[in-house]
This record gives C-alpha cells, sequence and structure tokens, in this order.
C-alpha cells in the first residue's frame, strides 16, 4: 500500500500546532519536498524553527541548509553556520561535515582549516563517509593538520570500503601515486571503475583511469 502523504502532513500539523518536536521536522519536509502539501520553502523554513529552536538536530541542520541555499530565506552562510553548530555539538555528523566545509572555504566565516578539520575528524569518527573523505584530503594536503599519507589512505579506505564514490577515487590516486601505500597500478584501475561505476563524481578519475589503461595495453 503506498504511503498517504496527505494523511502523514495532516496528522503531523496537528501534533506539531501542539509543540511536538519531531513532528514539526517531518512538516518542515513535507513542505520543503512538496510531499502531501504543496511545497512551501517558508513554510518549511517556519516549521524547522520551531523544532530547531527547541534543539532538535535534524532541523538545526535542515534550516542550516535553507540557510546556505537560500531557500525560502535570503542566504546567510552565517546563519548556516549558526544551525550547523548547533546540531553539530550534538553529534549530528551531517552538520559536521556541513560545518567543516563552512570553514574550510570561509564561507561567512574567517577562513580556518585546524578548524575545518575538527569537524571533519568529528564526523570521520562517527562513520560519515563524506567526513572521513574530507579528512583525508586535508590530511593528504596538509592543510591544519600535519600531512600524513598513510592516515589520509586509512580514511579514504574507511569510506571507499561503504561504496562512497569519491573516497574511492581518492584512494585509487594514492595507489597510483605510492602515497601512504605500495604503488599498484591494479588497485589504482581497481578504485577509479568503483569511483565512476554510477557517475562521475571527481572528474579527474576518467582521464587518470585512461591513462593506467593504456600504459598496461603498452607494457
Amino acid at each position: 500500500m503506498p504511503p498517504d502523504f496527505e494523511q502523514a502532513a495532516y496528522w503531523f500539523r496537528k501534533a506539531a500546532e501542539q509543540g511536538h518536536i519531531s513532528a514539526q521536522t517531518n512538516l518542515g519536509w513535507m513542505y520543503s519536498d512538496g510531499r502531501g502539501v504543496e511545497r512551501d520553502s517558508v513554510q518549511a523554513i517556519y516549521w524547522y524553527r520551531q523544532a530547531a529552536e527547541q534543539g532538535d538536530p535534524h532541523a538545526q541542520h535542515s534550516l542550516g541548509n535553507e540557510h546556505a541555499w537560500g531557500g525560502g530565506t535570503t542566504q546567510s552562510y552565517e546563519q548556516a553556520a549558526y544551525w550547523f553548530r548547533k546540531a553539530a555539538e550534538q553529534d549530528f555528523s551531517f552538520s559536521q561535515v556541513s560545518l567543516g566545509v563552512i570553514y574550510e572555504f570561509g564561507l561567512g566565516v574567517d577562513e580556518d582549516f585546524e578548524e575545518a578539520v575538527y569537524w571533519y575528524r568529528r564526523a570521520a569518527e562517527l562513520g560519515n563517509m563524506s567526513g572521513q573523505t574530507n579528512y583525508g584530503v586535508m590530511l593528504y594536503n596538509g592543510r591544519g593538520v600535519e600531512q600524513d599519507y598513510e592516515m589520509a589512505v586509512y580514511w579514504f579506505r574507511q569510506a571507499a570500503n561503504q561504496g562512497y564514490q569519491r573516497a574511492a577515487g581518492h584512494l585509487g590516486l594514492m595507489y597510483e601515486l605510492g602515497a601512504g601505500v605500495e604503488q599498484c597500478y591494479e588497485r589504482a584501475i581497481s578504485w577509479y571503475r568503483t569511483s565512476i561505476a554510477e557517475f562521475v563524481v571527481l572528474d579527474w578519475v576518467p582521464a587518470r583511469l585512461e591513462q593506467l589503461l593504456e600504459l598496461g595495453e603498452h607494457s
């Protein structure tokens, strides 16, 4: 039986109007996605804020995204950082990654690689694949942390083993270069192929894969 989004929205609203935090967050999602109700970013933000101000990390993260992208409100990275931090401090790993990105690229805050590394690592340790990959990139480049190829490989592998394509591409590069791991073109090719199995995430992977395959044909 297919889900009845209109009924869900009806009951979420009933509960949300009585201050039920999860219902407020869910109603925000329904307005954001246009499920069971007409899509309305302003209403989505209203309900996210109701839950966010009561401390719900899911709503805080969603509200941060709305401010970051300017959905239904004026774009404000400062406000995005504020709400991402609220959720990140509750160990909501997606907000930890988002906050890391904000500090890495200086979006609405002063650029701070060390602060970015701090949040990426916290997310990585919670098993967040994007956090693991971003932390690995910082380790590879030595930005905000001492350069460490072996640890970069470790974190790329943690995410790649979970099927995260971006991490697979970076792991392929480590094997191609022999950085932090014994050089092995076969493994590089394997990880590059994994990286583009569904779609191209890193635009430099196809060219490097092609070069390795041509090298193998002429060796």
